[in-house]
């Protein structure tokens, strides 16, 4: 061991170390801005945690006092087991008195103690139920007529992101927009129709805006299950991807012209997958060799439970597909939009290999041509959601909204997600919007027509159906605009 250099890499080591302390000693970092108010949150924190808790506390109590109540009128073993017990714990209470007696310890407060108990009135309420037990019959009295507890864990759903409400934390906007949203895009898609992505019995639905009526078309041919779809500005539907009836998962694409129902088979992707998101990317200067746009294809399932990081993109011009850049992290089932300020698109969330939600997001550079994780300042419990939608409706905020948690089962039933969130590009945090989707929303495809967002897709609880309507089984259509302007129609 040589000693010298040991010295002489301490002494080193400490004169940096002193070096960094002086650093952090003038860094000069401000204070909180308001500590009182700090302190104050989270103080309304747990106190409303230690308030639910003894609410959800005493409810359960109350059931459970209730049932054994109503036991009561329909002795069992149980009830005399129970009738036993009481007597054998007043027998152990008098038995310590009269040891206290004979000890000579008995002091004035176990003589208060014994009078408070008044255990002369606990023996003639026993007696008086054992007589009653005694004297009447029960000839009727079968399990069937004992009373039950009906539990409905479905209700636990909205319980669990209903808390979402009751208690929240948001991370204000740089431009005071908080809980609310500015839907200011321009319409890039045609302006008398929307198509609703959703095929049944080869039948096309679409939505004319100015009559706010539903159409149908009929197609030619069949889609294959599971295809990811969207909407082009020319009225058409892309649609790529899906599952055969063998359950094979496909690669094949192809455009339906809405007006007609013809189906144009166009050149495969390079990878077969399903779960993928699409996203159209309008034509630009910074990319002119595609002067009809893109259409880039996400993530996805390749095989079997396998969720894959390639993604590649189609140039409506030329017809070919090109691989891109691959994801930092594999998903399916993701949200993602396409901000024009940014030249990006944001992708949110999705399902992982191992059938759980991805909690991060990422955003594609489409002039570096690169992917990058995002930071969301305040990541909660519950923003994490698969099949959800999402659309940029400014330059500062994205949507997101529909979708279910993969992770979350409560007797098999799905956790669906109802809110709203709205992700502030500039400070790079989510907001929880005070108005909720009307039902349970697996979105397809979203588009903006004067300053509302309609989504279409399917829904998965059951909802009364106007019976002059008729969209086919379980799919809607639903508008939303500004603050609190939230409307469902059924085709």
């Amino acid at each position: 061991m040589n000693s010298d250099e040991v010295k002489s890499q301490i002494q080193d080591l400490m004169a940096k170390l002193r070096q960094l302390k002086e650093k952090i000693s003038n860094l000069d970092i401000p204070e909180l801005g308001n500590q009182a108010s700090y302190n104050k949150n989270t103080d309304m924190i747990e106190n409303s945690k230690q308030q639910l808790h003894h609410i959800i506390t005493q409810y359960f109590k109350d059931i459970q006092n209730i049932y054994i109540y109503l036991s009561r009128f329909y002795p069992t073993t149980a009830l005399k087991q129970y009738m036993k017990q009481e007597i054998e714990s007043i027998f152990a209470q008098l038995s310590e008195y009269k040891k206290k007696m004979n000890d000579k310890q008995f002091s004035q407060i176990d003589y208060e103690e014994f009078q408070a108990a008044n255990y002369s009135a606990k023996k003639e309420d026993i007696l008086q139920e054992c007589m009653q037990i005694q004297s009447e019959s029960y000839p009727n009295h079968t399990s069937e007529c004992m009373p039950n507890i009906k539990i409905q864990n479905r209700i636990t759903e909205s319980l669990y992101f209903g808390l979402n409400q009751y208690a929240s934390v948001y991370w204000p906007s740089k431009k005071g927009q908080t809980a609310s949203f500015l839907i200011n895009k321009g319409n890039y898609f045609i302006e008398s129709q929307i198509c609703i992505p959703y095929a049944q019995d080869n039948k096309l639905y679409g939505y004319d805006y100015s009559s706010q009526k539903i159409y149908e078309t009929q197609l030619n041919e069949q889609i294959a299950d599971h295809s990811s779809m969207l909407n082009l500005p020319n009225g058409n539907l892309f649609i790529s991807g899906g599952v055969n009836a063998q359950g094979q998962i496909l690669g094949e694409c192809k455009l339906i012209d809405i007006s007609k129902g013809s189906i144009q088979k166009i050149p495969e992707m390079l990878v077969k997958r399903v779960g993928h998101t699409l996203v159209y990317i309008q034509p630009n200067t910074f990319w002119s060799e595609a002067p009809k746009g893109y259409i880039y294809a996400i993530g996805g399932r390749t095989h079997n439970n396998f969720r894959t990081r390639l993604c590649e993109r189609f140039n409506l011009e030329t017809q070919q597909w090109e691989e891109i850049e691959k994801l930092n992290e594999a998903r399916s089932r993701s949200a993602c939009a396409y901000c024009e300020e940014m030249h990006s698109i944001f992708v949110f969330f999705g399902t992982s290999s191992q059938q759980l939600n991805v909690v991060s997001a990422e955003r594609y550079d489409l002039l570096s041509k690169k992917w990058e994780r995002l930071i969301i300042n305040n990541q909660l419990e519950g923003f994490d959601v698969s099949w959800g939608n999402a659309i940029c409706i400014n330059e500062d905020q994205i949507l997101i909204f529909g979708g279910l948690k993969d992770s979350q089962y409560f007797e098999n039933n799905l956790y669906f997600s109802k809110k709203i969130l709205v992700y502030n590009i500039q400070n790079e945090s989510i907001t929880v919007n005070d108005s909720q989707l009307p039902v349970d929303l697996l979105p397809l495809t979203s588009v903006i027509h004067q300053n509302k967002v309609y989504t279409v897709g399917k829904y998965m609880s059951c909802v009364q159906l106007p019976p002059y309507q008729s969209l086919g089984e379980g799919a809607f259509l639903v508008e939303i605009g500004e603050v609190n302007s939230i409307c469902c129609f059924f085709g």
